[in-house]
C-alpha cells in the first residue's frame, strides 16, 4: 500500500506501508504548489496551481503524461472506477478525461468561478459539483449536460454520494447537510464546534464519515451525522487532508499542515485508537490519498530491457550477425565478377 502526499514546495511523496512508513520516491512533480491527488491501483493524478495534470503509473513507477485542458488552478480531482478522470478547476469547468488513452472527452461549463469539489455517483451516470458560486450543480454525464441546480447557504467545500447513491453530503466551513436526491431536501444537519477542512472528509465504510478539523481532533459520524466516536490525531497542528482504504482492514491516514502523516488501523483500534505508523515530510503537505498499487517486481533478465509497453509485441528471433552477413553475400554478383579472357578486335 502507498500512502502519496502533495505538498506547498511542490514535491510528492510516496511512502510505502510495510512495518513502517518507508518514502520510496520523493518527486518534484510540478513548478508550483501541488493542491490536488488522487489514485486507483495503477494510476495517479495530481493537479497543481501551475494548471497542469500529471499522470503517473504507480505499478511501474513512471510519469505517462501530462493534460492541460485548464486554464486555472487544479481544485480537485477524482477516478472512477478505471476507466474516467474527472478534474475541476478555478476556471469554472470540469473536465472528463478517458483513461484508457487519456483523451478529453468533455468540459463542462456552468459554474461561476471556481469548482471546489465534485463527486461522481456509484452507477457513474450523474456527477454533483459545488462551488463558488454558492451552486450544487448535478450533472448528466451520459449526455454531457446539466440537468439540476440548488443553491446552497454558502460555498460548500467538500461533496460526496452516499454508497447507496440515494443522499449527497455536503460540507461547509462549520456544518454538514445530507441532501436527498428524490426529495430534494435536506434530511440531516450537523454543526461542528470547530472549522471543518473540507478535504478532511471522508467515508469509514457505508455508514460512517470520518472528518478533522482544526482543533486536530479526528469525528467519526453515522448517516445521519451524529457522533459515534472521537479522538484525538496527536498532530501538532490542524488536520489538513486525511483518505481511507480498504485493504483487509481499514487503514486512515490522516496529516497536518505541518508535514507529519500518520498511518490508524480503525479495524483493529477503534476502541482506543492509536498510529501504527507515521512520517514527517518537514514539509507543508496540501493533499493527500492511497493506493493499494505494489510495484512490479523485476526479474534479472529484466534489468537491462526498456520499459513495457501496455501493449504486447510480437515475439523477436535473435539470429547472430556473422550468419546473416554470410546469408546476405549475393552469388549472382560473385559470378559476374570473374574475368572474362580478352579479346583482340578484328583489324
Amino acid at each position: 500500500m502507498l500512502v502519496i502526499a502533495g505538498t506547498y514546495e511542490r514535491l510528492l511523496y510516496g511512502l510505502e506501508y510495510k512495518e513502517q512508513l518507508e518514502p520510496v520516491f520523493m518527486y518534484p512533480s510540478h513548478i508550483n504548489a501541488i493542491k490536488a491527488c488522487t489514485a486507483t491501483k495503477r494510476f495517479l493524478a495530481t493537479g497543481s496551481s501551475d494548471e497542469h495534470i500529471k499522470i503517473y503509473d504507480v505499478i511501474q513507477r513512471k510519469e505517462v503524461g501530462t493534460l492541460m485542458h485548464h486554464q486555472g488552478t487544479i481544485t480537485a480531482l477524482c477516478f472512477f472506477s478505471n476507466t474516467h478522470l474527472f478534474t475541476a478547476s478555478e476556471d469554472g469547468q470540469i473536465g472528463i478525461v478517458r483513461s484508457s488513452d487519456w483523451e478529453l472527452l468533455k468540459l463542462l461549463k456552468g459554474h461561476v468561478g471556481s469548482v471546489n469539489a465534485m463527486a461522481v455517483h456509484p452507477s457513474g451516470k450523474i456527477l454533483c459539483s459545488v462551488g463558488k458560486d454558492k451552486t450544487l450543480r448535478i450533472w448528466d454525464l451520459q449526455r454531457g449536460l446539466l440537468v439540476h441546480t440548488q443553491p446552497t447557504v454558502e460555498p460548500a467545500q467538500k461533496v460526496m454520494f452516499s454508497k447507496d447513491g440515494q443522499f449527497i453530503v455536503i460540507v461547509y466551513d462549520r456544518k454538514m447537510q445530507v441532501y436527498d436526491l428524490d426529495q430534494s431536501i435536506v434530511v440531516q444537519n450537523y454543526s461542528s464546534p470547530c472549522r471543518i477542512n473540507g478535504a478532511a472528509v471522508s467515508y469509514l465504510d457505508k455508514d460512517l464519515i470520518v472528518i478533522g478539523g482544526e482543533d486536530r481532533i479526528v469525528r467519526v459520524l453515522n448517516m445521519n451525522l451524529e457522533l459515534e466516536k472521537e479522538f484525538v490525531s496527536g498532530h501538532g497542528n490542524r488536520i489538513k487532508d486525511l483518505a481511507v482504504i480498504q485493504k483487509d482492514v481499514v487503514y486512515l491516514a490522516t496529516c497536518a499542515s505541518e508535514g507529519t502523516i500518520y498511518l490508524w488501523d480503525l479495524k483493529k483500534s477503534m476502541e482506543n485508537p492509536s498510529p501504527i505508523a507515521s512520517y514527517d515530510c518537514k514539509t507543508r503537505i496540501t493533499c493527500l490519498c492511497l493506493s493499494t498499487a505494489e510495484p512490479k517486481e523485476k526479474k534479472e533478465t529484466e534489468k537491462i530491457q526498456a520499459p513495457e509497453s501496455d501493449y504486447d509485441e510480437p515475439k523477436r528471433v535473435s539470429v547472430s550477425f556473422d550468419k546473416v552477413k554470410k546469408k546476405r553475400k549475393p552469388a549472382k554478383f560473385q559470378k559476374n565478377k570473374k574475368t572474362l579472357p580478352k579479346q583482340t578486335p578484328d583489324v
